[in-house]
């Protein structure tokens, strides 16, 4: 008899056991959150922006013969300018195009070779430069390393300075040349970027003063100009700099 009453509860307790089980709330893992890859930069859009720094270079100045009239010239002066440009990037590999036009203050002067009079001598000044230049580079996260090179263009000065009370003459010359460099930029907020650049610009050789005469102590004359151009810039990207990666489950 007390056999079979226990066995009755053992029963009962077992059943009531599972009910209840089946009345609880389901306990399910909770669905992953979706994950959010880190931004990818990507250098591809217009930007426009502005660089300042160091002008330096040379300058000879010679006569028809190719005799030096004066000395080798070591010009010098400050730069600051504004940018404009293009990027492409395809996968590390970023293709643009970017021209700058900047004011400069870069100038020389020389005494006049013997057997000239040491009394005279010339001033080469160079009023403004630009550039339209290819850029090539490898960009990895924000920082882009690349080569740049293209055609210079500057607005030169040539002013033969004499003693008073002879009259100085200068005049005005456009050169064209070619410039070539590499530089760094690097991305340090969405649509901001910070490089530093330098780039060398061989403007070649122009003719001054073809009309005027020896009697007013000038010639025909042609001079050489050479920039090394070293800078740091800011830009400003108006495409959306960088794209979000959401990985799925």
């Amino acid at each position: 008899m007390i056999r079979n009453i226990l066995l009755a509860a053992t029963a009962l307790v077992s059943v009531s056991s599972v009910a209840l089980a089946a009345d609880l709330p389901s306990r399910k893992a909770p669905a992953p959150a979706p994950y959010y890859a880190p931004l990818a930069t990507t250098w591809t859009g217009i930007y426009i922006g502005i660089a300042g720094g160091g002008n330096w270079g040379s300058s000879t100045v010679k006569d028809p013969v190719g005799f030096p009239i004066a000395g080798a010239m070591n010009l010098g002066g400050a730069i600051f300018g504004g940018t404009i440009g293009v990027n492409y990037q395809m996968g590390h590999i970023v293709a643009g195009l970017e021209g700058d036009l900047s004011w400069t203050n870069k100038a020389g002067r020389a005494t006049d070779n013997a057997p000239l009079n040491p009394l005279f001598s010339h001033r080469i000044s160079e009023s403004w430069i630009a550039t339209e230049r290819l850029r090539l580079g490898y960009a990895t996260g924000p920082v882009l390393l690349y080569v740049t090179g293209g055609a210079a263009f500057a607005g030169v000065t040539n002013k033969d300075i004499a003693p008073a009370p002879i009259a100085s003459v200068s005049q005005y010359n456009r050169y064209f040349g070619y410039a070539l460099g590499g530089g760094v930029e690097w991305r340090f907020a969405p649509s901001w970027t910070l490089k530093a650049e330098y780039l060398y610009a061989n403007l070649g050789t122009r003719k001054f003063f073809p009309g005027v005469n020896a009697n007013n102590f000038v010639q025909l004359q042609r001079a050489s100009v050479v920039d090394n151009i070293a800078r740091i810039g800011v830009n400003y990207y108006f495409s959306n700099p960088t794209t979000a990666v959401v990985a799925k489950y």
